[in-house]
């Protein structure tokens, strides 16, 4: 019973799933997770080990690879400002901060590395969880970051493999 309960689980809620420390994490490319870095930063914030990884501890999804925190980015978001001393470094934020940022602020603001963004961020039902909680334009959320992502596919395949992703969300990729 516990088995046909786990493999219920997997098959209904496959973001659920969680790689192990030896097990390679996927970007939202199907690639290889990069390390969350920028110039001016080379350790991400609330990451693991430097990078994005899904975490199924990790309440808040701290999934979503930006290059350089804005000043303000916590208290735009509700969560005080804790950010402030970390404005202009790489961070791994929450999916549902992320979404209520850009659709409440200017996007650009907030520049995402796409190739450190963990492939779960787009997995419909996770996605669809966590990018609602942080706004009611899940879509607007979801197509900002297909649309930026998109742009940063390093290959044809990449880009592909991404606007299929999207496009399974209810996302048009431009």
């Amino acid at each position: 019973m516990a088995l046909f309960f786990s493999v219920l689980v997997v098959a209904l809620f496959p973001w659920l799933t969680v790689a192990s420390s030896d097990d390679e994490q996927l970007n939202i490319y199907g690639a290889p997770l990069q390390k969350c870095e920028s110039e001016t930063s080379s350790t991400a914030g609330s990451g693991s080990n430097g990078q994005c990884t899904f975490r199924s501890y990790d309440a808040g999804a701290h999934q979503v690879c930006v290059k350089a925190l804005p000043g303000g980015f916590s208290s735009a978001t509700g969560q005080g400002p804790w950010s402030d001393e970390f404005k202009s470094e790489s961070w791994c934020i929450c999916i549902w901060a992320y979404a209520n940022y850009v659709t409440n602020k200017d996007p650009n603001d907030l520049p995402i590395k796409c190739d450190a963004i963990s492939s779960y961020v787009l997995h419909s039902g996770f996605a669809e969880a966590h990018f609602k909680a942080g706004t009611s334009q899940f879509l607007e959320a979801v197509g900002l970051m297909c649309n930026t992502c998109k742009d940063q596919a390093a290959t044809e395949a990449e880009g592909k493999a991404l606007q299929d992703r999207c496009e399974a969300l209810g996302v048009t990729v431009a």
